[in-house]
């Protein structure tokens, strides 16, 4: 799995860095049953706003694509870890069902 990290207008200090990888990237490589070829994560200041974009890519699956705006970069941070985290889990839970109950043909 490939990380890639980046900030745009925003100086990415080392507290930065481990904040994204303990917050964001760490449960998105724990989450089980699903290959993750990448996770492209860019932080952003957008206004007085923090912005955190996180794309994950999804082997034979549709990629994961979450924007998040919040008051500042680690709120961002939080709340797109959720989301992702909700979306692999829908995703997951959505192939298993399909593997257990495959569609009939038509």
């Amino acid at each position: 799995m490939h990380v890639y990290l980046a900030a745009r207008h925003v100086a990415l200090s080392d507290g930065l860095r481990t904040y994204v990888e303990k917050h964001l990237v760490g449960p998105i490589r724990r989450h089980t049953g699903l290959n993750i070829a990448r996770i492209e994560v860019q932080l952003f200041i957008e206004g007085t706003q923090g912005g955190c974009h996180v794309l994950v890519g999804l082997k034979r699956h549709h990629d994961i694509n979450v924007r998040e705006l919040q008051d500042n970069l680690q709120a961002a941070i939080d709340v797109a870890r959720d989301r992702v985290v909700h979306r692999l889990t829908e995703t997951r839970d959505k192939i298993l069902t399909q593997r257990r109950h495959p569609k009939k043909f038509s």
